[in-house]
């Protein structure tokens, strides 16, 4: 199976406009060798870039919500645990911000505020949120790709790390 770049998109998107590589990059305001580069994977475009290539070729396109959909994990005694169906990513900034936890979340704590930039402070963060936090607490403060890199060396109850391990696995799983 072909593996779906951006290169591709807009070799796809310039081949179905019918317009060459110069012609594009004059309409996206940007150079043919750029075009080539982005084309053939030497090079990724960001977002912004990708989308104004592919609408200078014509194509529409139409961004899908990507918000993560959550289900509530049945961890034994009563209590449950919300995993999402994939693993949410903040940006940059938001992912290593300081963070105000409230006491709903960190019950344990004598801290309410937390240094995401902090490897402890945010595996402090995360086990928490991933015990005691609800969805729209678990897409505010945890990062997908931080979580995962930490997971191994994070602690967590047996159960949340039973309820969030199937998740983390298919995220570290890189397709072929």
């Amino acid at each position: 199976m072909d593996t779906l770049t951006a290169g591709r998109l807009v070799r796809e998107a310039r081949s179905r406009a019918g317009v060459s590589a110069r012609e594009l990059a004059e309409r996206a305001a940007t150079s043919r060798t750029a075009i080539s580069a982005y084309e053939n994977d030497r090079k990724i475009p960001t977002a912004d870039t990708l989308l104004r290539l592919l609408r200078a070729a014509g194509t529409d396109v139409a961004l899908a919500d990507t918000a993560p959909t959550f289900r509530r994990h049945d961890i034994g005694r009563g209590r449950y645990v919300w995993v999402p169906d994939r693993l949410p990513r903040l940006d940059t900034a938001e992912a290593l911000r300081t963070v105000k936890i409230p006491r709903r979340i960190f019950w344990s704590s004598h801290r309410d505020s937390f240094d995401l930039s902090v490897p402890d402070d945010r595996a402090e963060v995360y086990a928490a949120v991933l015990s005691e936090g609800e969805p729209a607490d678990i897409l505010r403060l945890v990062d997908g790709l931080l979580l995962s890199e930490m997971w191994d060396r994070m602690w967590l109850p047996p159960a949340v790390r039973k309820a969030w391990q199937p998740l983390v696995d298919a995220a570290r799983t890189i397709p072929a």
